[in-house]
């Protein structure tokens, strides 16, 4: 994730730098945070700034008027903005690792099904996988 945060800033800090030839990467590097965090992202599906002020409305997210709302209805506004943020989150999550690992197991062999009292060998892992000592199996019977 932290890869991913470098080689997006280096693109706009890039794309900035061929725009601004004269202006130091110091001086870019703000406009090319602010760039990042204004930008909406594939997989949370928003911006991070809307993700840390759960603001979901394009009004600005420092935009707050404290005599319309206490501070009070404001943070458990916000708590349950961040709340239905970090469901998004997650369901978007689910997604990508279930078609992920339904991808993966899309040619895998079915399951092999065992009746009672059959005898089956199971491989025993001491945990250090080793080429010079001989694997150990013990033998068990299905219950």
């Amino acid at each position: 994730m932290v890869e991913r945060l470098h080689s997006t800033l280096l693109e706009h800090l890039r794309i900035l730098k061929l725009e601004n030839r004269g202006e130091s990467v110091i001086n870019l590097m703000p406009y090319a945070i602010l760039g990042y965090n204004s930008s909406i992202h594939s997989f949370t599906k928003c911006r991070p700034l809307d993700i840390i002020t759960g603001h979901l409305d394009p009004r600005n997210p420092l935009d707050i008027n404290l005599s319309e709302n206490t501070l009070q209805l404001y943070t458990q506004e916000h708590r349950n903005k961040m709340k239905k943020f970090f469901e998004m989150i997650n369901l978007s999550s689910l997604h990508e690792r279930t078609s992920i690992i339904e991808n993966i197991n899309k040619d895998r062999e079915p399951e092999q099904e065992y009746s009672p009292d059959q005898h089956i060998f199971i491989k025993k892992s001491d945990g250090q996988p080793s080429k010079i000592s001989p694997a150990i199996y013990t033998r068990h019977s299905v219950s």
